[in-house]
């Protein structure tokens, strides 16, 4: 009895340390692919992110060390969208991991994110859709001309002209949010 234990503790620190010297692998790809998402939806200043194993981010900014929690509201959102297609992104080309593939992402906007920011974030998101196509993001939110200039002329809230001769800024607000919904391109 007491070699069938030494045998299947010998195995246990074997599958360990495979296991271990892999995960850091995938992790160091989703850091690395992480940190680039977040420079291109705005945060210029990223210049690292490490991800471990247990679930906590630190980052790098501007030449110093920070961690996740001492990030803005909207710095957070575009770590958390960076963070969840980076791990897609790499779990589609190392064959690792499981996902429908469907990605919402609720009022974005929401998080404090200014403007510039906002935009750069719908952008960045937008220019990845030949990257990522296997991957559907839907974002929800109000209709702002960042979103409507994506939305394809030919859908009816395509045309920011005609669509804001349909409606008020209040209104826009209020009633139609929905009208760009995920027709400009983000798949």
């Amino acid at each position: 009895m007491r070699g069938e234990l030494k045998i299947l503790s010998a195995a246990e620190d074997v599958t360990k340390s495979i296991y271990k010297a892999e995960q850091d692998r995938i992790l160091g790809l989703v850091s690395d692919l992480t940190a680039e998402y977040a420079r291109e939806f705005g945060m210029v200043s990223l210049e690292s992110v490490e991800l471990n194993g247990a679930g906590q981010m630190r980052l790098v900014k501007l030449g110093s060390a920070t961690s996740f929690r001492h990030q803005t509201d909207g710095e957070k959102a575009r770590l958390k969208v960076a963070a969840t297609l980076a791990m897609l992104k790499v779990a589609e080309r190392e064959g690792v991991g499981r996902h429908p593939g469907l990605l919402l992402i609720d009022s974005p906007k929401s998080n404090e994110m200014i403007d510039k920011d906002y935009a750069m974030l719908i952008e960045g998101l937008t220019g990845l859709t030949e990257e990522l196509k296997t991957v559907q993001v839907i974002i929800t939110g109000i209709a702002q001309p960042v979103v409507l200039r994506l939305v394809p002329k030919d859908h009816p809230s395509g045309d920011l002209d005609a669509f804001s001769r349909r409606h008020d800024d209040r209104s826009a607000r209020t009633r139609r949010p929905a009208d760009v919904g995920a027709f400009f391109g983000i798949r």
